[in-house]
């Protein structure tokens, strides 16, 4: 599969995140331990950028669930062979503005939705890894129905 890495786009800003002994970084395979809630989401539009966002599996990095791992929480393995990981914003670390990862994948691709994770997984990706200032796994989503 032929894919794009973006060493020297700044419009997405790749990251790297070392978080519970998993190292996570652009185009290097990574297997990790995550949680998913199995309740739908509220849908809440333009707040959370859910408008725009990639369609796919929104997980949890979590190398040890506990007790979380009831009815509500899927507990998983999953193993991302190219994953894309990028800042989840720049600027301000919980925001979902103009500068959030979101807000960047759409005006990269110039796409939402599933048109989005489609284009996202036809550069190679499986996976979108987002990582805070810590830097530390945010939201990650698994795009590896798309291929």
């Amino acid at each position: 599969m032929k894919f794009k890495l973006w060493l020297e786009n700044e419009e997405l800003l790749l990251a790297k995140a070392n978080k519970q002994g998993v190292k996570f970084e652009t185009g290097k395979p990574v297997t990790f331990q995550y949680l998913r809630g199995r309740d739908k989401a509220p849908f809440f539009g333009p707040t959370y950028q859910q408008d725009i966002e990639p369609a796919g599996r929104y997980l949890i990095h979590n190398e040890d669930p506990g007790d979380r791992a009831e009815d509500r929480w899927e507990v998983g393995q999953i193993t991302f062979h190219n994953p894309l990981v990028i800042k989840f914003n720049p600027v301000d670390d919980v925001s979902y503005d103009e500068n959030s990862w979101k807000a960047r994948l759409a005006k990269h691709y110039k796409k939402i939705g599933k048109n989005l994770s489609k284009a996202i997984v036809s550069d190679g990706y499986d996976g979108v890894v987002t990582v805070g200032q810590g830097p530390y796994t945010k939201e990650i989503v698994d795009l590896t129905m798309f291929r």
